[in-house]
């Protein structure tokens, strides 16, 4: 997870930590994680992940509040898209967008998730 931003990056941010809705759709099965997982960071003050320095104290602050908001992130895609019928609407304060599940499935990166952090950006 902190390795998703190289060390050159961190002056612009980091993930603190993510979602992935392919890991609860039934749609993937076994091609992921199949289940109801969150992606956090870890402490890391020295840093020896090729990534940001992340002091135990900072973690201990961000990670509830990211595993929140994270955690309606699954609530939503859940609700609008897998028992929505495929058609859903995601909003948030600072952004807003319609989606389906064939084309959020077709915005998947080739061989992997790590690149799909949220589907609508921020």
């Amino acid at each position: 997870m902190n390795e998703l931003v190289a060390a050159v990056d961190c002056p612009k941010g980091y993930v603190a930590g993510y979602f992935f809705g392919a890991d609860i759709d039934p749609f993937w099965g076994p091609k992921f994680n199949n289940g109801e997982i969150f992606y956090a960071l870890v402490p890391d003050p020295v840093p020896t992940l090729k990534s940001c320095a992340h002091p135990v104290t900072e973690v201990k602050r961000l990670v509830p509040v990211t595993f929140i908001h994270e955690f309606q992130h699954m609530i939503s895609y859940n609700h609008h898209v897998l028992k929505g019928g495929g058609n859903g609407r995601f909003s948030g304060s600072t952004n807003r967008c319609r989606t389906t599940r064939r084309s959020w499935r077709s915005q998947l990166p080739p061989g992997g998730h790590r690149d799909v952090l949220h589907l609508c950006g921020r």
